[in-house]
């Protein structure tokens, strides 16, 4: 005898499977149209199979720090974990992936120093007094060569700390809050404008 809740349920599932491919595939093609229309040549990727698809979109990352520090991170994230990452500006800044495609947009709009700045930064972990005057004198000091827009008061308290000879492991944090704060009212808001703009 044939049990119709196990059909249903089989039916269910392989309609749910399936509209979960076709999304899939939807996003990867956008991705390719956007960074072929910013003149950047994507990387070819391997399939992923829909039951990994499903278990990866399904995972929970309670933070950030835990997202890219999880084992998963090492692996190539599949096209609905970016979609959903690019809608979010902490998660796009953290996924090296999603970061080129934003870095590529600004490079066009010749305003990619905030996303390099807020990198740097975030990669300054520990006390280190030459990297951290090489960070100041790329963006910060007075004509740098990729110079941030932040107050003159968060440089004077960086610059005076460096000059007394400390680099402590926080030194560029409030600059870094700020720089996050300016990226996410002005570049990531017109990024998303043109991301949305663009579908397949």
């Amino acid at each position: 005898m044939i049990n119709l809740n196990q059909s249903n349920v089989e039916t269910q599932s392989r309609n749910s499977s399936s509209k979960l491919r076709r999304y899939s595939l939807m996003i990867e093609r956008k991705k390719t149209f956007l960074l072929e229309k910013i003149g950047v040549r994507p990387k070819s990727r391997r399939r992923t199979s829909c039951v990994n698809l499903v278990r990866d979109f399904s995972a929970s990352h309670p933070n950030c720090y835990q997202l890219v520090n999880s084992s998963s991170s090492s692996q190539l994230p599949t096209s609905v974990e970016e979609a959903t990452k690019i809608r979010n500006l902490t998660l796009l800044l953290h996924d090296e992936n999603c970061r080129k495609i934003f870095k590529a947009f600004l490079a066009k709009e010749h305003s990619a120093e905030n996303l390099e700045f807020w990198v740097a930064v975030d990669r300054y972990r520990k006390e280190d007094l030459p990297r951290a005057l090489s960070i100041y004198n790329r963006f910060l000091a007075p004509g740098a060569p990729d110079e941030v827009n932040i107050e003159s008061k968060l440089i004077s308290q960086i610059r005076d700390s460096l000059t007394s000879g400390h680099a402590a492991s926080n030194i560029f944090d409030d600059a870094k809050y700020s720089i996050f704060l300016l990226i996410k009212r002005d570049s990531y808001r017109r990024f998303r404008r043109w991301y949305d703009a663009n579908p397949i």
